[in-house]
């Protein structure tokens, strides 16, 4: 807080493996990721997810590409494949 009793707020996009799961069309994730496939989303769902979470402050500093290799790395946490 500052001495004026003004703040800033920031609000984030919601987390990543909620916006997967929203794109996959699943309420959750699998149990064994690597071994079921709870859904599948395409590299368009992909990069607009990435569109969306880079403007978030903490991945201001990150190109595209390394914010989609992270949202892989997600999907794959949550059992959902992405196909061409």
């Amino acid at each position: 807080m500052k001495p004026d009793r003004t703040y800033e707020l920031v609000i984030h996009a919601p987390p990543t493996s909620y916006l997967l799961k929203q794109a996959a069309g699943i309420q959750r994730g699998t149990m064994y990721p690597g071994r079921e496939i709870a859904g599948k989303i395409t590299l368009k769902h992909l990069y607009e997810i990435a569109a969306i979470k880079i403007n978030d402050p903490p991945n201001a500093l990150k190109s595209m590409e390394d914010m989609c290799r992270e949202i892989i790395a997600t999907a794959r946490g949550c059992g959902i494949e992405i196909v061409k």
